[in-house]
């Protein structure tokens, strides 16, 4: 989700009377309140993306350098695939969006990478560290079992869940989207008391 997600100071302009004026007469006060509200965007983005191994929590990041647009990321090439999920259940997560989030979504559709070998590969590496296949003892809480057969379990889970993928596609589980919604009404909010503070 490389593009990522804006907060645009004249986009807001759109929400209230009186912010064109307070972004000419008070750009870094603004610019402020954006810098705080994009870098609680990127915590509870982070808080919310499901962890493996935490290559997608690590790739959130929030950009402010620029004084009236703030850029949030998730630079994680499987990320918009995780926020919007792929297949039947990424047509039923983006079709509950209003238009501005299904017109983002589209831009992912159908940019899947890769092989199959790759990621029968990347799932059997998964399914290993879940634990899925192979007997345990209970004794040692350890697998049991040769490494060769051990790896062929792995492998035949791997392609089992790599067919129902690819067929059913995976379910979203939205990190991104979530915490820009949850953090619009407060972005408001700040302008506003900002925007009073100036009619004084």
């Amino acid at each position: 989700m490389a593009s990522g997600l804006y907060i645009d100071a004249r986009q807001l302009q759109k929400g209230a009377k009186g912010f064109e004026r307070l972004i000419k007469e008070m750009p870094d006060k603004v610019s402020d309140v954006l810098n705080a509200h994009a870098l609680e965007i990127e915590r509870k983005a982070k808080r919310a993306a499901p962890a493996d191994r935490g290559l997608l929590r690590q790739k959130i990041s929030a950009h402010t350098s620029k004084p009236l647009q703030k850029h949030i990321i998730a630079n994680a090439p499987y990320a918009a695939y995780v926020e919007f999920g792929t297949g039947k259940y990424a047509a039923q997560t983006v079709s509950a969006y209003p238009a501005e989030y299904q017109a983002f979504a589209a831009q992912f559709k159908g940019k899947g990478g890769g092989n199959f070998k790759e990621f029968i590969r990347l799932l059997a590496e998964w399914v290993k560290r879940k634990g899925i296949t192979g007997t345990y003892s209970v004794k040692t809480k350890k697998r049991t079992g040769n490494k060769a057969n051990r790896q062929r379990e792995d492998l035949q889970a791997a392609y089992a869940i790599a067919i129902s993928i690819l067929r059913n596609g995976i379910h979203a589980h939205p990190f991104m989207i979530p915490a820009l919604i949850a953090q619009q009404p407060k972005i408001i909010k700040d302008m506003t008391r900002l925007l009073n503070k100036l009619k004084l």
